[in-house]
């Protein structure tokens, strides 16, 4: 029996030494250590599929409401998404598939846009599926991002990681991640027009063993913009596939048929 404890004892050691190694291994000092971390940690447990309403709010230039709408979205991690405006007998929406974004109008491709990547979809759900380096190559070559600007400091009483700026630049394009969970709360860029754009992203809640974010808010020169909230959220095992092709737009009356 003493042997036996001993042994037990002995082991649990050597799995608490190893998992003290990992972490003390896995130092964070730049974009790419990051991008590598976000995966590591999260990938075991990212779903594949999911699904949520939207609660859309926009805002006018005084900070007033000026429309609200429902959306309905669904995720094929990684980079496929199918949008919805107000209600699929509509026809209106648009669709991420694989950097290629469509948007539609009453059932028809109005415009498409090549190689068209935003910081949301490719940190908080691209990243935790795909290689990383594909979504280092995303983010340093398609969004511009300089993974050797990188340093640490507290942002909502958290503790962050800021890729893409030096601290005190709010103008080069950046993405700030939570130290602790590994997740994307911040991003900031710069607009065609010469606009800030700075998206928050909030609301992170587990679902099973993952952390989804529940909603996101844009400023545009530090004037807010628009909100986001999702409600419903739900993570499936599997959808229709044609859900994330364009081409089957039209004959999508639900995401669950």
């Amino acid at each position: 029996m003493l042997k036996s404890t001993i042994l037990t004892f002995f082991l649990l050691s050597i799995i608490s030494c190893k998992n003290e190694t990992l972490n003390k291994d896995v130092i964070i000092k730049d974009g790419e250590t990051l991008v590598k971390a976000i995966y590591n940690m999260h990938h075991e447990n990212a779903s594949k599929y999911i699904t949520f309403d939207q609660n859309t709010i926009f805002y006018d230039s005084l900070g007033q409401v000026s429309k609200k709408e429902y959306w309905y979205e669904a995720i094929s991690r990684p980079g496929k998404l199918h949008f919805r405006y107000v209600n699929f007998e509509s026809g209106n929406g648009f669709m991420y598939n694989d950097g290629h974004m469509y948007f539609f109008k009453e059932n028809k491709v109005e415009k498409e846009i090549e190689e068209k990547f935003n910081v949301w979809t490719v940190l908080c759900h691209d990243a935790y599926t795909q290689d990383p380096d594909i979504t280092i190559n995303i983010l340093k070559n398609k969004k511009k991002i300089n993974f050797d600007s990188f340093y640490e400091t507290t942002w909502k009483n958290r503790q962050v990681y800021v890729v893409g700026a030096k601290e005190g630049d709010y103008k080069s394009t950046q993405f700030w991640v939570d130290k602790e969970h590994l997740y994307l709360v911040r991003d900031i860029f710069l607009k065609e027009n010469g606009s800030i754009g700075d998206v928050r992203y909030v609301n992170y809640k587990k679902h099973g063993e993952e952390w989804i974010e529940g909603g996101l808010i844009v400023f545009y020169d530090k004037k807010l913009f628009l909100e986001e909230f999702y409600e419903n959220i739900k993570t499936h095992n599997s959808l229709n596939e044609d859900l994330f092709n364009p081409e089957s737009f039209s004959k999508i009356t639900s995401f669950f048929d």
